[in-house]
Order: structure tokens, then C-alpha cells, then sequence
């Protein structure tokens, strides 16, 4: 991605990956939401052997990509099941007591 397709130049002492400012700039081409890996290797190619002095091939790094969610502050109560969803879970800790309770012991 970028201005050379992901080619940098052996010069380089440091890449800058803002997929921020991508996914501003194309709109209609969004990153996927995914697990990546990141491949590293010399010009060489990535299936060359170990060499003394030679940069090693590497994959060994993944990361992920999505996109946040809008923030939501506790006082919205995110946190807080309303009082039917608590009512259910109670009913339900309640009657697997009782069951185990009676059956099980």
C-alpha cells in the first residue's frame, strides 16, 4: 500500500503506516476487518536460506484491524442489564439451585 506497493527502499531507516489517513482517503476501498500478517524480507525473496549478514525472513508478526465503535459513556448505562434481563438471570440462578439442590445432592 502506498506509493511503491509496499516496496521500500533499502535507504529507508523508517515506514510510516497511517491507515487512518487511508481509509479517509478511500472511502469506496476499506481496509477488511482481519487478522494480517506481516511479511519481511531482503531482495532476496521470501523463501531465501539463512545467510550471515543477510536479513532473515520473517512472519512471524499478526495484527488485527477494525473499526471502532462510537463511545458510549456509563452514565448511557452500557453496563447495566435493565431490570427484565436481571430478572431473568436471577430466575435462572434460582431454578439451577433448586435443581441442584433436589436432583444432585
Amino acid at each position: 500500500m502506498g506509493p511503491t506497493d509496499g516496496v521500500i527502499p533499502g535507504t529507508a531507516t523508517e515506514v510510516v503506516w497511517d491507515i487512518y489517513s487511508y481509509q479517509v482517503n478511500n472511502p469506496n476501498k476499506p481496509l477488511a476487518q482481519a487478522t494480517y500478517t506481516l511479511n519481511v524480507w531482503d531482495d532476496r525473496g521470501p523463501g531465501s536460506a539463512r545467510r550471515a549478514g543477510y536479513l532473515q525472513p520473517n512472519s512471524a508478526l499478526q495484527f488485527a484491524l477494525y473499526t471502532p465503535q462510537s463511545y458510549t459513556a456509563i452514565s448511557d448505562g452500557a453496563l447495566f442489564f435493565s431490570l427484565e434481563k436481571r430478572l431473568f438471570a436471577y430466575g435462572f440462578l434460582f431454578s439451577f439451585s433448586l435443581f441442584f439442590v433436589l436432583f444432585v445432592l
